[in-house]
């Protein structure tokens, strides 16, 4: 309680009212006053009894009420003392602040809000507040209008536990998946007597849905606790929070590991850019692994915990942290940031935001100014009065996980849910892609460089495949070039073109077979490959400018391997005259045969030739066919 009646009794003189007025006899006062006082000294039964039974004959002996007030609310059992506060808040046109408060904090707790707002408006009304009450008032008037709307207008919430081979007796929170949602990791925290131990777990997940047993990380574990994580897209980087290690720089400091062939990498310290004196926890990686937010308690900021966020250099090493502003963080706790992959949505946990009580789950949106739109709270029975953690949100955003205790085991604990997000809380649409890169000849997994560029914006997304050939990357609405390079290869591409309809997308997979150059093996590489990210304007030769970074990739390829020679193909589908369609193509062949010499390839190097509409790869009576005729191709001829 905000308010307690009983500290104001014991502070001395200082009264609810400017008298009170007895109306008891002389020996009903005697009685009074011994019993009240031994109630006070001895708080029992009996003595409570004697002055209930004297309050019962006189009900309109207001310093009875007064002290039955006090002495509920000292023993915590504000319900007893409600209607002792109800009779002295009647006994003035105005209502007192401080019982105000105490009837204030019993509306909430009924969770009766036209009471709670109506106190409230009354107590700001009929007394001269300072500023900063007037202001924290108004808050909790606030408060209660949203709360009121929040109960009346719940969300549909229907969490599922996950199975049991993630979920024990021990507690399982903060899960983070990758792209294509195969593996978890999650904090498992063990409590044996007075010892609490984090570490990190991981697990896979079948095609059925289901989970393979969690299994301890090897190598991350250390007699401190290691946790409060983030897992990049692709799956091959973990930052996570570790406390009192021996190269920490405060109590709690972020680490990153990589995964390689052998396993994860010994973690290194971000450093002192990233890390401070402060508590620093609670990473998010954005989906590009460029941007970092993260939790700190460091100074400059609007609260207790605020979010921060870090941008990766280009010479290498994370830029100094910026606050996210008072949008954002508020002079509460803001923490347990998750950026989702859709660039644009933001998930956190707040108690300084109006919500449903303890720390609430927001969401916000970037701008296109880079500013944050005022952020959502995500409702009721999303939201409780109770403290809500981390959430975490699937790919495609149809599917949040968070961690909750399990009210029904015989030891409380946390476990991992899982529950449907709302349409309208869900982020923008997005999806993965997935590359499988073998050698062409050997038949065999190579590793890769994957280049994703946007084709609208011109930001371009650089990672390595694995050994096994493979790489993850995610994907939003939008015109994408997808390049395959490895030395000594014919690059690949491919275009990725999605609609910002609004609808959810379907992931890909790419089955790439790279060319190699080898002296002895050159004629394999005389297929012709595709330039599938060539592109002109309607029924003309006109390069679109967009065009320029599949062009350059393949004067890359000549001007490092200077022994080789290309024929440039154009080809049509089937609208129109043939013989139009056999000029126009020889022209779009040409079109990039001129580009080529005048960034200086030799002449006698290139070759072009328009083919029409003779040789169709797909069918001529769709759309689709139609637009996968219409390409652009080179071969390898010397």
């Amino acid at each position: 309680m905000k308010y307690y009646l009983l500290i104001i009794c014991l502070l001395g003189t200082q009264f609810l009212f400017s008298q009170c007025t007895s109306t008891l006899d002389s020996k009903s006062q005697k009685k009074y006053n011994k019993a009240y006082q031994n109630l006070k000294k001895k708080n029992e039964v009996k003595d409570l009894d004697k002055v209930l039974e004297i309050m019962d004959v006189y009900p309109d002996y207001m310093d009875g009420h007064k002290d039955l007030a006090m002495y509920y609310l000292s023993q915590k059992e504000s319900e007893k003392a409600y209607p002792h506060l109800k009779i002295l808040a009647a006994q003035s046109s105005k209502l007192n602040a401080r019982i105000g408060g105490e009837l204030l904090d019993i509306y909430e707790k009924r969770s009766d809000w036209d009471e709670a707002i109506a106190t409230a408006e009354k107590i700001l009304s009929d007394n001269k507040l300072r500023e900063d009450s007037q202001l924290r008032l108004k808050h909790r008037v606030e408060t209660f209008h949203f709360r009121k709307e929040a109960y009346n207008n719940p969300v549909e919430f229907n969490p599922v536990k996950l199975d049991s081979t993630i979920n024990t007796m021990d507690s399982e929170y903060l899960p983070a998946f990758n792209a294509d949602g195969s593996m978890v990791i999650y904090t498992t925290r063990n409590t044996e007597g007075n010892n609490i131990q984090e570490d990190l777990f991981y697990a896979y997940r079948s095609e059925e849905g289901g989970f393979s047993q969690g299994e301890a990380i090897t190598g991350l574990q250390t007699p401190e606790n290691e946790g409060a994580h983030t897992f990049s897209q692709d799956g091959t980087i973990l930052i996570f929070t570790a406390c009192d290690q021996r190269d920490s720089r405060g109590g709690c400091d972020l680490y990153i590991t990589f995964l390689k062939e052998e396993g994860w990498s010994t973690p290194r310290n971000l450093g002192p850019t990233i890390n401070s004196r402060w508590w620093d926890s609670q990473p998010c990686l954005s989906a590009d692994n460029k941007t970092l937010y993260f939790t700190s308690k460091r100074p400059g900021g609007y609260g207790d915990n605020d979010i921060w966020v870090s941008k990766l250099k280009k010479q290498g090493g994370w830029g100094e942290p910026i606050n996210l502003g008072p949008v954002i963080n508020t002079a509460g706790n803001e923490q347990s940031p998750f950026f989702h992959p859709d660039n644009t949505t933001l998930y956190f946990e707040s108690d300084g935001h109006i919500g449903m009580g303890g720390g609430d789950l927001f969401m916000t949106r970037k701008q296109e100014n880079d500013t944050w739109a005022t952020p959502t709270n995500l409702g009721y029975p999303i939201n409780n009065e109770f403290h809500q953690g981390a959430l975490f949100v699937e790919l495609n955003g149809n599917k949040a996980y968070y961690a909750s205790e399990d009210t029904s085991a015989q030891i409380m604990h946390l476990d991992i849910y899982s529950f449907d997000l709302p349409e309208n809380l869900r982020p923008l649409p997005s999806t993965y892609f997935k590359i499988n890169v073998i050698d062409a000849v050997s038949k065999k997994p190579i590793t890769a460089i994957l280049e994703l560029r946007n084709l609208e914006k011109g930001n371009t997304k650089v990672q390595r495949t694995d050994t096994k050939g493979s790489a993850i990357s995610t994907i939003t609405p939008g015109n994408y070039s997808v390049t395959i390079n490895r030395k000594g290869y014919v690059f690949h591409s491919e275009n990725i073109n999605i609609a910002n309809d609004g609808t959810s997308i379907e992931p890909q997979t790419f089955n790439i077979e790279l060319m190699p150059l080898s002296e002895d093996k050159l004629s394999l590489a005389a297929d012709p490959v595709i330039l599938e990210n060539i592109f002109f304007a309607s029924g003309s030769a006109t390069l679109l400018e967009i065009s320029n970074y599949e062009i350059d990739k393949l004067y890359q390829l000549l001007t490092t391997n200077e022994n080789i020679k290309i024929k440039i193909t154009g080809h049509t589908d089937n609208v129109g005259q043939e013989r139009d369609n056999q000029v126009l193509s020889e022209n779009r062949a040409k079109a990039v045969y001129n580009v080529l010499v005048e960034k200086g390839i030799a002449a006698n190097r290139i070759s072009y030739v328009g083919e029409g509409e003779s040789q169709p790869i797909a069918d001529n009576t769709t759309e689709d066919g139609k637009r996968t005729n219409r390409r652009t191709e080179f071969q390898i001829i010397e």
